[in-house]
């Protein structure tokens, strides 16, 4: 099958968290590292910013030169990535068979990762999902009975070199196919509701197993002070059970290279296998994409 046409779709937040990072990482070394990792793509791409409440000064040189900008109003982490979704969806036309790649501002890229994603895309026709960086969250499933963990496939394909498993582990930063995009994005949204982490949710779903044990439905649901909180809490374990119910409906596959060709830059979290200070301090700092695209709003 011929190439699929990658359309990446990379998020920014003006927020920051309190998550532990390296000294050495930066969202501008994130960006870099993207940037050069897309450039090497054979054939044509698209790229488009979605920022969240607009685009960190830092940011701003590189973002005005590159692709198309949507200004979205998102605050969370998850009206953020739903906010995202429906950008995507929306620039995602009917007959579109190409590739879609979201990315996140905290993550680094080998320079070799979206030719390897393009490449397994191209190769394994009957994979629908797609990651570049495997998290280890054994110790987080292992306290945590509303969902525990599940391990990879044993077997793998090789494509280009890279070997490509069955994953059942993910951050927000994956790809899907277009076709897959248009038909799971309401699943999607109705995953990142059932509370954190919810990319380990979605990834479950989508590939036809049930995340949340029924008898722990109610688990690890944790109240505050607040009527919001209290609303969380109280209506989690409805759309929890919907996500168990609906996980039923499909049956797609979800695979990632090993070792991992990307990273969320996270204390304790890193993929193994790469000098990632050495990535973030290489990656160029400009890109060669130009763009007629303009700036947009939703």
């Amino acid at each position: 099958m011929p190439a699929p046409v990658l359309t990446a779709y990379w998020r920014v937040t003006q927020a920051t968290n309190h998550k532990p990072r390296p000294p050495w990482f930066s969202r501008q070394a994130a960006l870099a590292s993207f940037l050069s990792a897309l450039d090497r793509v054979p054939g044509p791409t698209r790229l488009v910013y979605v920022a969240d409440g607009g685009v960190p000064a830092e940011l701003a040189d590189t973002v005005a030169r590159g692709d198309e900008v949507v200004a979205v109003q998102g605050g969370s982490a998850s009206r953020s990535y739903r906010a995202l979704l429906g950008v995507a969806l929306a620039r995602t036309a009917a007959r579109e068979r190409g590739l879609v790649w979201f990315g996140e501002d905290d993550h680094l890229y080998r320079p070799e990762a979206l030719v390897a994603l393009v490449g397994a895309a191209q190769a394994l026709p009957g994979a629908d999902y797609f990651s570049l960086y495997t998290p280890d969250n054994a110790a987080w499933h292992a306290d945590h009975a509303s969902q525990p963990g599940r391990r990879g496939g044993s077997c793998g394909c090789d494509v280009g070199g890279v070997r490509w498993i069955r994953s059942w582990a993910s951050t927000s930063t994956f790809g899907l196919r277009a076709p897959v995009l248009r038909a799971d994005a309401a699943l999607l949204r109705l995953c990142s509701r059932a509370g954190g982490p919810w990319d380990h949710t979605t990834v479950s779903v989508v590939q036809g197993v049930a995340p949340y044990p029924w008898r722990h439905l109610y688990d690890d649901l944790y109240l505050r002070a607040s009527r919001a909180s209290a609303r969380r809490v109280l209506g989690r374990p409805v759309v929890r059970a919907g996500v168990d119910l609906l996980a039923g409906l499909r049956s797609r596959v979800w695979v990632a290279p090993e070792p991992s060709l990307a990273t969320h830059v996270e204390l304790g979290q890193l993929a193994a296998g790469t000098d990632w200070p050495a990535v973030a301090a290489q990656s160029s700092r400009c890109s060669t994409r130009s763009s007629t695209w303009g700036s947009s709003s939703i």
